[in-house]
């Protein structure tokens, strides 16, 4: 199988997946890019990049050394 025709089938699989799970007039869009990588700080971030415009969107995550805050290191101790 080709490359194109597997990764036509994927998007059909994964369109597939993302309608059972409720979402609705899926569009998929060929000539965006998602990019991965770090910043000038080393942050993790992902670029999502119209290939079209050459624009892009930063997508912020939290940085990898984050806690979400809870517990306490003695909470394990008991």
């Amino acid at each position: 199988m080709n490359a194109q025709l597997e990764a036509a089938l994927r998007f059909q699989e994964f369109s597939k997946k993302l309608e059972d799970a409720g979402f609705k007039d899926l569009q998929i869009v060929p000539q965006a890019i998602l990019i991965q990588a770090r910043d000038k700080s080393d942050n993790p971030v992902v670029l999502v990049v119209d290939t079209l415009s050459m624009s892009a969107i930063r997508l912020h995550l939290p940085p990898e050394k984050e806690t979400t805050g809870r517990g306490s290191p003695d909470d394990n101790s008991r």
